[in-house]
């Protein structure tokens, strides 16, 4: 809901660069509960990554008709033959990231143990947290935007992404068309069984 009202190229390197922030910041821990504390913080952080990713990659697969692009206001059909491959490239992605961030991890604890009189899983939290942080600063500079107002296309170029979301027979809403507000919307998506059928499944398999 934050997202529909910003920009994906602040937004999202925005909370990345937070948790990267936070992330350091565990190192300092001193406690249990300092470290549960810095955890919830970060997974609160962490949360509109995952959404906010597939809903600017499905934006430009799915277009409406309007003077300003707001992705709450209509009811999107994706075009058929790439959104799918690139939401399979993204999570695969995230998949490979966790099997690595293993390794690194261990890495990390066991040969930076000592150095400069700090802990080695200290040393893992001022690492990665780092290269969060810093990587975000990148993203911020080589995300797009939405199809209808980002600035790293040209006009032309931004006709032309939204052209041919509709060639591909996407049907759209009008001016006219009712919309909803962010709150109906989170309404309605949790009398949904499936947000909770979905939810569930990607619980238990995290877990």
């Amino acid at each position: 809901m934050i997202l529909s009202r910003a920009r994906p190229s602040v937004f999202l390197p925005t909370i990345m660069f937070l948790w990267g922030c936070v992330t350091i910041g565990m190192a300092w821990a001193d406690s249990y509960e300092h470290l549960i504390a810095f955890r919830v913080v970060i997974g609160c952080l962490e949360a509109g990554f995952g959404p906010g990713v597939l809903l600017m990659l499905s934006s430009w697969y799915v277009c409406a008709i309007s003077r300003r692009f707001q992705p709450a206001n209509f009811f999107p059909r994706y075009k058929k033959d790439e959104q799918s491959k690139r939401f399979s490239v993204y999570i695969s992605a995230a998949i490979l990231a966790g099997a690595f961030g293993g390794l690194l991890a261990g890495a990390i604890t066991s040969g930076m143990d000592g150095a400069l009189g700090i802990r080695g899983w200290r040393w893992l939290f001022v690492i990665e947290g780092t290269l969060t942080a810093g990587w975000s600063i990148c993203a911020a500079f080589l995300l797009l935007d939405f199809p209808a107002n980002t600035k790293r296309l040209t006009p032309r170029e931004r006709e032309l992404a939204i052209q041919r979301i509709i060639s591909d027979s996407i049907t759209v809403r009008s001016e006219d068309s009712p919309t909803i507000s962010h709150f109906q919307a989170l309404k309605l998506a949790g009398q949904n069984w499936r947000t909770w059928g979905f939810a569930t499944g990607y619980m238990v398999s995290s877990v």
